[in-house]
């Protein structure tokens, strides 16, 4: 298997219980303080394995990954925060915009191509999971359209779909680990600023609320640095698809966790989605 296909499995994974662990972190704690924690712990555990390459990074470099790394803290948020206010089952489809999102900024600005082929699995993972994360089929409904958090939730997606592009640019001038440690660094740096500004930030209360983020940090901090690694090695269209599918962990998790009981398409959905990813990784 390629080695980017890998590491996008890994990422997918990693995300499907860093998403779940993150919604329970959001509600007890904040979005901010959320993620604050993520870049706090995470990178702990990342600098060992980065901190001899932070003094090769030129200064275009480390300029171009705090850019990315202050937008990512609000594109963070901003998914966060629509995950609260709009119901799962009609934010989860609309993430999967991410997809043509930064596959279209790869086209247009870095000339990626894929194949007719690799376009139409692609198109099928994204028709897949909107399958699984859908609680009616109803694809075209009025009140879908109204729904509260629409609106914040297309925003979230076009700004992750963003953010997927910068990465992979990011990560391609630098090592994926040092990247991710880099930008998620800058994203813990503001969360903080954030947080001392709005005056909820308590340092007697780091140590027993960064034992309930340690696991969310630990499993959100692999999925970015897999993602990272994937967006080296293969298409960024490609790598986003592959990591987009932690919709079918979540789903899982959410049959064996919470017992809960899904409906024949959103069975249909995770055999199509499994499919579509299977033969996705044998064209490269």
């Amino acid at each position: 298997m390629n080695l980017g296909v890998a590491a996008a499995i890994a990422s997918m994974v990693s995300w499907g219980i860093g998403d779940f662990l993150i919604q329970r972190s959001a509600r007890s704690l904040g979005d901010w303080k959320t993620l604050f924690y993520i870049g706090l712990i995470g990178n702990a555990g990342l600098l060992p394995f980065c901190y001899k390459g932070l003094s090769s990074l030129g200064a275009g470099d480390l300029l171009v990954l705090v850019a990315i790394g202050a937008f990512s803290a609000f594109a963070a948020v901003i998914d966060f925060e629509a995950l609260k206010k709009g119901k799962l089952a009609i934010v989860e489809p609309i993430f999967c915009l991410e997809i043509p999102v930064a596959a279209l900024l790869a086209f247009f600005m870095l000339g990626e191509r894929i194949s007719f082929l690799q376009m139409a699995l692609v198109a099928g993972l994204v028709v897949s999971l909107v399958l699984v994360s859908l609680s009616k089929l109803e694809f075209v409904h009025r009140k879908m359209l109204l729904e509260r958090g629409v609106r914040l939730t297309v925003l979230a997606a076009i700004s992750m779909g963003v953010l997927n592009f910068a990465f992979g640019v990011g990560a391609r001038e630098v090592s994926p680990i040092l990247a991710t440690f880099v930008i998620h660094s800058i994203a813990a740096i503001v969360s903080l600023f954030v947080l001392v500004a709005r005056r909820q930030f308590w340092p007697g209360r780091i140590l027993s609320e960064a034992r309930q983020a340690f696991p969310m940090a630990i499993a959100d901090t692999v999925a970015w640095a897999s993602f990272a690694y994937a967006l080296t090695k293969t298409p960024i269209a490609i790598a986003t698809a592959f990591s987009e599918s932690y919709i079918v962990i979540a789903v899982l998790l959410g049959i064996f966790v919470n017992r809960e009981r899904l409906k024949r398409y959103q069975y249909v959905g995770i055999f199509g989605s499994i499919v579509c990813g299977i033969f996705l990784a044998t064209t490269l």
